[in-house]
């Protein structure tokens, strides 16, 4: 299993901004990234591969920024599993994620890390931090919730 966060870069486009594990499969990231150039009205949506019997599970968000164009920077969390997993299991993970994101002050600044006219200021790193223990902690959540399941079967 895989989680990405991909957000718009936007000088380069779509790009992947974290993934846990750190490397995931450059198909995949190629996709994802396709994904969110999409004009898909629904936050929420599944890509399934029936040959790899694997599918990519989404949710769009806008994040407040200072900085993005439209005062939003639009991205994307992703979930890679196997297709056996029914979708609506990653749904609240995914929303919760998006929320925690979004209702953090300047978290906007994080998605600057990497880019070297904006990462000069002091809250980049912290907020890429924030970012980060987000994700991590979400998914430590959600593997437990996963065994958690598995063993009352």
């Amino acid at each position: 299993m895989y989680i990405v966060l991909t957000y718009f870069n936007q000088i380069i486009g779509p790009e992947t901004f974290f993934s846990i594990p750190t490397t995931i499969p450059e198909e995949f990231s190629k996709k994802i990234g396709k994904f969110l150039n999409l004009d898909i009205e629904e936050a929420f949506y599944k890509v399934v591969f029936l040959d790899r019997q694997l599918k990519i599970i989404n949710m769009s968000f806008e994040v407040p920024s200072g900085w993005g164009r439209g005062g939003v920077e639009e991205a994307m969390i992703s979930v890679i599993t196997d297709e056996d997993y029914r979708s609506k299991l990653f749904y609240d993970l995914l929303i919760e994620i998006s929320e925690k994101i979004i209702n953090r002050e300047n978290i906007y600044k994080g998605f600057y890390k990497f880019d070297e006219l904006r990462n000069h200021d002091i809250e980049v790193d912290i907020k890429y931090e924030e970012i980060r223990y987000i994700l991590v902690k979400s998914l430590e959540k959600f593997i437990e919730m996963l065994d958690s399941l598995l063993n009352q079967k």
